[in-house]
């Protein structure tokens, strides 16, 4: 849904600014009933009204009237206490009984009928009746002589008006036009047994207003409305000014079809991380403001709370009137901690606040378990970074709220003169996507608590209401929003919004809704038929980036020596906490570094408690054997620690062993084997059980191995194996060489043992 705006504001500003050079500037910031006051006159103070009619509708006002009541005690004795009645027989020769034998007013109680205003719209520069466009004094049909308590209530229609600007310039004086004027005698209206005294008007409205009670209201409009305390002789004593707005009659096609919503936000003021008694205590002061909020209103209300705030609150009877009080409301969720989105995205701490966002929302959903906490909206109380934006439309946040000096520093807003108020605007996120931004509305400034304003509640409710009626007849027909809030996120007038509420449900096209519906039920703002884009900035926020990386150190250590915690010691999740806590943009850099050092210093003083033996040096006496040592445990407390053993010439079933070091001294034993025998160095580290880290230096033992007999009879009687075949090898080849020899020398082989004999001849 979009609308087409064109220039907006621009005459309506240039028109505000003649009003406020023509009027002197204290008739612009004093109403005049607070001026009338100071000139010790009857005070005109608004209780009630009706605003919205239909055609032909009776106009509810009730006023308390207060001030210098001098000129209207009279009347009031007159009512409470009246003269007695006697009976007198007019004498003969006053047959017309024009006027009373005491010399009294005509006591006919004739009126001017014709009701008839004047339309010239001019000043009162003189204080008759008819010079200021208002309704005619009454005077006697005969003689002109004044009729009645001598005091009149004349009420008097303006030309409606359709421009934001004119509501302001009306309250500062310049009405415009009169339309027509009704006129009662204070005697008719006045509550005079009421402390304070009370004047009760209900006045007939038509279309023509041909009698002189009947106030015409000719077209369907936003009227002013003035309603004086006049003197007899026409000097005005007090005035009141007030708007109504005229619906189209049946049938009569409506100038603005499209709704208009308000959306209220109430926000409590984030006292920090870690907040005080006095921080709580005025924290709790803004929950009361909040409970009577939500105590007065009946229709949507959406609210802020800190979970740090919400986690203070009690069971007791004010828990329990505050969580009534908002039951159905809408809360917006926050992290646990004060966190700003732009300092976290930019430090790289997205999982961390996420995961705070969650911790807040499970906080808030159990403090107030009949609302419920929505990421509807992200409340600009701070600058917010595009990264920022960006996160919080990846965590489901789809607008971002900004007051209107701070909509004004986006890149791209529009001037306030060009700004429409009740339209979204759209800023486009690092990738791709969009984010819609809207603005409270400058009128909220009425809703500030400590606002220097004497003004009635109703007084106030009804310019507010006036400035959105006159907001929505002045721009083109579109779905709008107004958001509604104290001018920087606070708790908002409660009995200013509950009248404002009691106009909403009068009017057909106005309704409350809470900001989870503004974003698909609000018109984006177009300039030349394109969306108005703004820009969020590239930065903003302070800078987390130092401690965030000390915080990452700190909680590695905490992991590493927690280990040798007990699983249910309860140290290690508050460290973790605190330097979660940390995190928070409550703290400055300082203060964090004092606590980070702390939890350091802590965690540090866990292996402290670990008593190594001394160096000693044992003796192996065989191929595998054990090693014992005596380990002690200074602390109250079990502590885990593994130890990992290394020699050269020695191993180890076990590639570490893992202990548990009771309060006191224990023994130790580790498994070993040797490897050949000698003298050699053996250490022993302590480390923790998560990370193997170091936790002290290493156990410096020494090992002498000198007593491997198994192993040397083994090798002797293999020595000895070997030189016995050796001899048996030796033994059986020179046997074998013997036995060939003779076997070559036998006669068989025609051949003789002994020597030949020379010269000897053998005979056949």
């Amino acid at each position: 849904m979009t609308a087409r705006v064109g220039r907006l504001f621009g005459v309506t500003v240039a028109v505000v600014v003649v009003a406020l050079v023509a009027v002197p500037a204290t008739d612009h910031a004093r109403p005049s009933s607070v001026l009338a006051s100071a000139a010790r006159q009857p005070e005109l103070v608004l209780v009630d009204q009706s605003f919205v009619l239909a055609v032909d509708d009776v106009l509810r006002l009730r006023y308390e009237l207060n001030g210098d009541l001098s000129t209207v005690e009279p009347i009031v004795d007159a009512i409470l206490d009246p003269p007695p009645t006697t009976t007198t027989v007019p004498p003969d020769d006053d047959p017309d009984g024009d006027a009373d034998a005491d010399g009294d007013a005509d006591t006919n109680g004739d009126a001017d009928t014709n009701g008839d205003a004047d339309t010239n719209g001019d000043a009162d520069t003189n204080g008759n009746a008819d010079a200021d466009g208002d309704a005619p004094d009454r005077t006697d049909d005969t003689d002109g002589e004044p009729v009645g308590s001598g005091i009149d209530v004349v009420i008097t229609s303006y030309e409606p008006i359709a421009d934001r600007g004119r509501v302001g310039s009306v309250l500062a004086g310049a009405t415009g036009p009169a339309v027509d004027g009704a006129r009662f005698d204070l005697a008719e209206v006045l509550v005079a047994d009421a402390d304070p005294l009370r004047i009760e008007l209900d006045v007939q409205t038509a279309l023509d207003g041909e009698l002189a009670r009947e106030l015409e209201l000719p077209v369907a409009g936003l009227y002013p409305l003035t309603v004086d305390l006049r003197r007899a002789d026409g000097r005005r004593l007090s005035r009141h000014t007030t708007f109504v707005e005229r619906l189209p009659a049946a049938g009569q096609r409506p100038r603005r079809a499209q709704p208009f919503g308000l959306s209220i936000v109430a926000a409590v003021p984030d006292p920090g991380p870690e907040p005080d008694r006095l921080d709580l205590l005025d924290a709790r002061s803004r929950l009361v403001e909040l409970a009577q909020l939500g105590e007065g209103l009946d229709g949507a209300l959406t609210i802020s709370i800190p979970p740090v705030v919400a986690d203070d609150l009690d069971d007791d009877a004010f828990g329990t009137r505050l969580r009534t009080a908002l039951r159905g409301t809408e809360i917006l969720a926050a992290p646990a901690i004060t966190l700003d989105p732009s300092s976290a995205v930019a430090a790289g701490e997205v999982e961390a606040f996420t995961r705070e966002l969650r911790a807040g929302e499970d906080l808030l959903a159990r403090t107030f378990p009949a609302t419920t906490v929505r990421r509807s909206a992200w409340l600009w109380d701070e600058p917010l970074s595009l990264d920022a934006a960006g996160m919080l439309r990846d965590l489901g946040v789809p607008l971002v709220v900004t007051s209107a000096e701070d909509y004004f520093s986006l890149a791209g807003a529009l001037p306030p003169e060009f700004t429409d108020p009740s339209l979204l605007y759209i800023a486009e996120l690092p990738d791709d996507s969009t984010m819609s931004v809207a603005m409270i509305d400058p009128v909220s400034e009425l809703l500030d608590p400590d606002r220097d304003d004497l003004r009635s509640s109703a007084d106030v409710a009804v310019e507010l209401f006036a400035t959105l009626v006159a907001t929505r007849y002045q721009l083109p027909d579109a779905p709008r929003v107004a958001i509604l809030s104290s001018v920087r996120f606070g708790v908002p007038d409660a009995d200013v919004l509950g009248k404002v509420e009691g106009f909403v449900r009068e009017h057909p096209d106005f309704d409350l809704r809470s900001l989870s519906f503004v974003p698909g039920s609000t018109d984006v703002m177009l300039v030349n038929g394109e969306p108005r884009r703004v820009e969020f900035p590239e930065t903003a926020g302070i800078d987390l980036r130092r401690r965030s990386d000390r915080i990452a150190l700190a909680r590695t250590l905490v992991d590493s020596h927690g280990s040798m915690l007990p699983v249910d010691d309860p140290r290690l999740a508050t460290w973790h906490r605190e330097l979660d806590v940390l995190l928070s943009t409550g703290f400055t850099d300082a203060q964090a570094d004092r606590r980070i050092d702390d939890v350091i210093e802590e965690v540090e003083v866990i292996p402290d408690a670990i008593d190594p033996p001394d160096p000693f040096t044992f003796t192996l006496t065989g191929q595998t054997s054990e090693i014992t040592l005596r380990m002690g445990n200074t602390g109250s407390i079990p502590l885990r620690v593994l130890l990992r053993p290394e020699a050269s010439k020695l191993t180890f079933p076990d590639e570490v062993v893992d202990v548990v070091l009771p309060p006191g001294t224990t023994n130790v034993v580790i498994p070993v084997a040797a490897l050949s025998n000698g003298t050699f160095p053996v250490t022993i580290e302590m480390l923790t059980p998560s990370d193997r880290r170091e936790i002290a230096d290493p156990i410096v033992l020494t090992a002498r191995v000198n007593a491997l007999t198994g192993l040397g009879q083994v090798l002797t009687g293999g020595a000895l194996v070997v030189l016995a075949s050796w001899w048996f090898s030796h033994f059986r080849n020179r046997r074998r060489r013997a036995t060939a020899r003779a076997r070559n020398g036998h006669p068989s082989n025609g051949r003789t043992s002994g020597p030949s004999t020379s010269g000897s001849v053998a005979t056949p």
